[in-house]
């Protein structure tokens, strides 16, 4: 996609899957089944997010 027609609405995905494939250590799903996999991938993102919160938090 030319980056002149890419609109304000696009956005980067990349770096969330490399939190979660580098730091996180999440490399493959331990559950089978389409709906388990989701549940498994809305925890993971859950916890990444949760870490990324803890460090906006002022101590």
């Amino acid at each position: 996609m030319n980056e002149l027609a890419a609109g304000p609405t696009e956005a980067i995905v990349e770096p969330p899957n490399g939190w979660i494939k580098n730091i996180l250590g999440l490399r493959q799903f331990s559950l089978r089944g389409v709906d388990t996999v989701r549940r498994e991938f809305k925890l993971v993102c859950l916890v990444l997010n949760l870490r990324r919160m803890s460090y906006l938090v002022p101590t």
